[in-house]
């Protein structure tokens, strides 16, 4: 306040010298009065309105006042960042700003440090500056610098959603110079062929040097599969590329958002393998099993239709009646079981078919599709005199039929048939 009391007096003197001066003109004396008095008052309260704004405990005061109004970032009003020629603005102090109201008790100690302290070494800093109408404080800013280590190649770097470079290298170490200190976020967005890979983190940067790390969760993968050309699809689309081609793909996202399986398509359709969440395992393995259930039901068919002729041409006595199968098999089977005399003859009464579980198998061999079962036939056995029945016997023989695909006839045909003992 004496300080205020005393720039007054000096102004007032000044104001008085130069009345004296014009009033020694008679002439002028009336005009000059009021154009010197007006002139005085404006000099005298743009001194005193400069010295209560500027004054240590008025920059304070409404620093504090606007960081705890409904707009805050009008602080930069009373800063000035120190050494640099940035230019402050509500845009570039939010950062600061955001980060004393994070933590009341921050933004309290701040205002201590301020009014109290020496503020030399801390965030901000009480200074002051000559003017032209004597000293004026503000709060002064130094910038901080940033360094971030990134690990993955081309990935881009933002700054609050500010793009801020590209990394051309793994573990790349991006440096970001002269910043406002305070809360920011800063994000890593790897852009990859099947997915973008992100990482972010928010952090306070109150020290003059800081460094952070950005680790992009990522996997280069694989894909190995029983069937080298089926395809690959990630998120159900096709990823142009088969298990062949899958080597060392990515790097990919490995948080479980993204999911892969195989298709195949064979004679009788597509076939697709199981689906798998892609992790961190660099290598997933998917099988595909071209068995599938319209096929299972379509060979178990074949098989009973086949058993059934059999066993009508032993009790016919013709093995024309065995069909679906080449003539070498037909006249061998036939011969084995087939057995009538004169007199006596056999007859077979074929009961069930009942497929071991999981018996049902496809081989591809030499580009021929094979499907393998191992069926246990039930039938009842009898000899016959004339038309008499006797020696009656139930019979359960388990048989290993083998099916191939004809590619001409688009259909399976018996191809093996051996009786397992």
């Amino acid at each position: 306040m004496k300080e205020i009391l005393y720039k007054c007096r000096e102004g007032l003197n000044k104001v008085k010298d130069w009345l004296v001066l014009f009033f020694k003109n008679p002439k002028k004396r009336n005009l000059t009065l009021i154009i010197g008095f007006s002139l005085a008052l404006i000099f005298l309260g743009g001194i005193i309105y400069n010295i209560v704004n500027t004054s240590r405990d008025s920059v304070i005061k409404r620093f504090e006042n606007t960081i705890n109004s409904s707009n805050p970032y009008r602080v930069y009003k009373y800063m000035k960042v120190e050494g640099s020629n940035t230019e402050l603005n509500e845009e570039n102090i939010k950062p600061l700003v955001d980060y004393l109201k994070e933590n009341k008790s921050r933004q309290d100690e701040v205002i201590s440090v301020l009014r109290f302290k020496d503020s030399s070494k801390d965030l901000l800093k009480l200074k002051k500056e000559k003017g032209f109408m004597g000293d004026r404080y503000y709060i002064g800013i130094e910038e901080v610098n940033l360094k971030i280590v990134v690990n993955l190649k081309n990935t881009n770097i933002l700054l609050n959603d500010k793009v801020i470079e590209k990394t051309n290298e793994d573990n790349k170490v991006v440096t970001i110079n002269s910043i406002i200190p305070g809360t920011y976020n800063i994000k890593g967005i790897y852009e990859g062929e099947y997915g973008n890979i992100e990482d972010n983190e928010t952090v306070q940067l109150v020290n003059k040097e800081n460094e952070k790390e950005l680790k992009l969760k990522g996997v280069t993968l694989t894909v190995d599969s029983n069937y080298k050309d089926a395809k690959v699809f990630i998120n159900e689309e096709d990823s142009s590329r088969t298990v062949e081609e899958f080597k060392e793909i990515g790097p990919m996202p490995s948080d479980g958002s993204y999911k892969i399986y195989l298709e195949k398509e064979f004679p009788w359709g597509v076939v697709k393998s199981e689906e798998k969440v892609i992790g961190d395992l660099a290598k997933i393995n998917l099988q595909i099993n071209p068995l599938t259930e319209d096929l299972k039901k379509e060979l178990e068919k074949n098989y009973k239709e086949f058993y059934d002729n059999f066993f009508k041409a032993l009790n016919e006595g013709d093995k024309e009646y065995i069909k679906n199968t080449t003539e070498e098999i037909r006249n061998r089977i036939y011969k084995e079981y087939y057995s009538r005399g004169i007199i006596i003859k056999d007859s077979y009464d074929f009961k069930n078919l009942k497929w071991q579980k999981d018996a049902i198998s496809i081989k591809e061999e030499k580009g021929e599709f094979k499907t393998y079962a191992i069926a246990e036939v039930s039938f009842k056995k009898q000899k016959n005199i004339l038309f008499l029945s006797y020696e009656s016997v139930d019979v359960n023989k388990e048989f290993i039929t083998e099916l191939t695909y004809i590619k001409d006839s688009g259909k399976w045909m018996v191809t093996e048939v051996k009786e397992i003992n």
